[in-house]
Parts: structure tokens; sequence; C-alpha cells
């Protein structure tokens, strides 16, 4: 059976999965050992090189990892995994990949190498799902969800976007339906993000002072704004910019010109499955 470190790198040439393990740092870990604490904010990927770990939200153990299993790379599931502990079951060893040093190793490689990083990536994703959902599904049960009055709420909307045109069309096909702060540029959207609280980030990347990439990892690396949900939307198309913009923090990334229904759609269906 395949690990998802084999997914990984599928189609990578020896030398280049050598290479790319070659980043690693090792994190040796004792039985019982928190090795990752709850509101770490690195987004960096987890190889499990020996023993067995486990994944805990709050009190409740989502999932236990073995040799060739990832963390980090199934941060996609719920907003809330990259704020969970990492504890040691057995004495082991976790091999730590930062991601600026993933983003370095291909930026000196074909573009095609890249690309089916990606498309890897993607399958481990759907193999962690595969895995994992109906645990997923519990939690998200036990902590996703809100009083009712709280459901009932009109949430808020973050647009950050440099061009005033498209802030201003933005902002009026989401107003009836929610409120809606605005920044033209990323310093002045972290600093909105912490004082208005926003419930969700719609994000342009191309700002002015500090792009979006930038913006977003800043505000993920904090538990005040690491839980919310970003929907990058820009003019960069390529497939390494939308898996850095993923690596990044981004909880959906969509190409401009966008589809403004489509977009509708996915501020809703992101603000229902973070808060029920």
């Amino acid at each position: 059976m395949q690990t998802e470190v084999d997914i990984l790198f599928r189609e990578f040439s020896e030398s280049d999965r050598t290479a790319f393990l070659a980043l690693g740092k090792p994190v040796p870990f004792a039985a019982d050992e928190v090795i990752l604490p709850a509101g770490r904010s690195e987004w960096d990927v987890y190889i499990v090189q020996a023993g067995e770990v486990s994944v805990w939200v709050g009190n409740v153990r989502l999932a236990d990892l073995r040799e060739g299993q990832t963390l980090g790379t199934s941060a996609i599931l719920v907003p809330q995994i990259q704020w969970s502990a990492v504890r040691g079951n057995t004495p082991g060893a976790l091999l730590q990949i930062s991601r600026d040093a993933v983003i370095t190793f291909f930026q000196v490689r074909p573009s095609r190498l890249f690309e089916q990083f990606c498309v890897n990536l993607f399958r481990v994703w759907l193999e962690v799902l595969r895995q994992r959902n109906g645990r997923v599904a519990e939690l998200q049960s036990q902590f996703l969800s809100l009083a009712p009055a709280d459901r009932k709420r009109r949430f808020k909307l973050l647009i950050v976007d440099d061009e005033e045109g498209i802030l201003n069309t933005l902002v009026e096909i989401f107003k009836e339906r929610y409120d809606t702060v605005t920044a033209r540029d990323g310093l002045t959207a972290v600093a909105r993000a912490f004082s208005d609280k926003p419930d969700l980030i719609l994000l342009d990347l191309g700002l002015p002072q500090v792009d979006g990439f930038q913006v977003a990892e800043c505000l993920k690396s904090y538990p005040d704004t690491g839980h919310i949900p970003i929907v990058m939307v820009t003019a960069l198309t390529t497939a390494p910019d939308r898996v850095k913009g993923m690596i990044y923090g981004a909880d959906e990334y969509l190409t401009k010109p966008v589809d403004l229904d489509h977009l509708y759609q996915t501020v809703n269906r992101l603000l229902e499955r973070v808060y029920g």
C-alpha cells in the first residue's frame, strides 16, 4: 500500500526525491511528548520518519499517524487542524520541511516538476480525506457548531483589492447579505483583520506595500486571525501561484476574471463549513 510520501513524490526521479527530503530537519520525539503545541503558527510539512504520533483538537484524538504519513498537507480538511496539537505515541522522529525551502527547491527546477508536485499534493489531500473524513465530520459537529442565535448573526467580510472599481463591485454584491469592510493595500488589510475581526477575507494578491501572500502568511500566524478563511481572488493563474497560495494559507484560490455567482457560492460554502 502506498504511503502519503509515496504519493507526494510520484513521477519524481530518485535524485529529485532525495534532494527534496534533504531539505528536511529531523525532529526527534519521545512517547507522550507534545511535539507541536496547539496554536503553532508555522505551515511547514512534517513527515513521520519513525514511530507514531497522534493529532489532537482539544481533548479529542483526531488521528494516529505512522511512518510515511504527513502533517501539514492535511490542513485543507478544516481550518482548526493547523491549530491542533501533535503528540508522540511512541519514541520516533519527524522530518520537518519548511514552506520556504519547498518554494526555493522548485524555483531552480523545471516548471514541469512543480506542476507534478501540485498534482501529487492534491492526491495526498484526497487520500487524507478518504482515510479521516468520518472523524473530521464528527469533530466538525463538536467544535464548529454554534448556538442557534449565533447562526442567525450577520457575517462580516473583509474585501481587499487595490482596484477601486473591483472593490466597489464586490461590496455591492455582498452588502445586502453581509457586513463589509474594505482595504486597498496589504498593511491596511492586516490592520482591519485585527481591528474588525471579519468572518472571511476576500484577498487580492497584487497589492501595494505588502502583497497578498504576505498578508495571508501574517494572518495565519496568529491564533486571533488564523482561523479566518481566506479566498484569494487574483489575476495570477499559473499552477505554481495556485499552490503557493494554498501553502500560504488560502482556503480557496479563484482567478480573475472571476465568475461572480461562483464567488458568491464559494463565500457561502466556506462560512457554512467554518461557522455552521
